[in-house]
């Protein structure tokens, strides 16, 4: 995932440079990402099954789609490239979340320091100056969920700002 946001990034690059003349920047590039912080190494382990599993629980059903109006919504994508979802891109709602997607990095899961890390990894191989968040909070109390995100704006935050 980090190389198919690579890709993606440069793409987006090279059409805004050939078909604009602008050259985008760090402050222009950027990766979303799904988090979930845990106070220690041992309690990521701890919770990693347990929000695995509420994504299934909580994934969205299909929406009803008339096939008369099936290609005429395909139509709307026709200017764009989706082909980096061939190998993999982003789940899709109600997979889960295995350890192979936190591996990959669609998905933000661990401890401060481990997610300093991942976080600076993809930063590195991407160029991107923009991080967008998305905590994941599934079926946590407003108290967990709020830990959480206090941890990230106490302890990640602040060794990523520099990035």
């Amino acid at each position: 995932p980090t190389e198919q946001c690579v890709e993606i990034l440069d793409a987006y690059q090279a059409h805004a440079e050939t078909a604009y003349g602008w050259t985008p920047t760090a402050a222009n590039r950027g990766i979303s990402r799904e988090i979930y912080v845990t106070p220690t190494r041992a309690s990521f382990e701890e919770k990693f099954d347990e929000i695995a599993s509420q994504e299934r629980e909580n994934a969205y059903p299909r929406i009803f789609e008339a096939p008369d109006l099936r290609e005429l919504n395909q139509g709307r994508y026709a200017l764009k490239t989706y082909s980096w979802k061939k190998e993999g891109g982003r789940p899709a709602r109600g997979v889960g979340r295995g350890m192979e997607q936190v591996k990959n990095g669609h998905f933000l899961l661990g401890d401060p320091d481990t997610l300093i890390e991942q976080i600076t990894t993809q930063q590195q191989a991407t160029g991107a100056g923009v991080l967008v968040i998305r905590p994941e909070q599934g079926n946590m109390t407003l108290q967990e969920a709020g830990d959480s995100m206090e941890l990230f704006a106490r302890e990640v935050l602040p060794a990523i700002q520099a990035l």
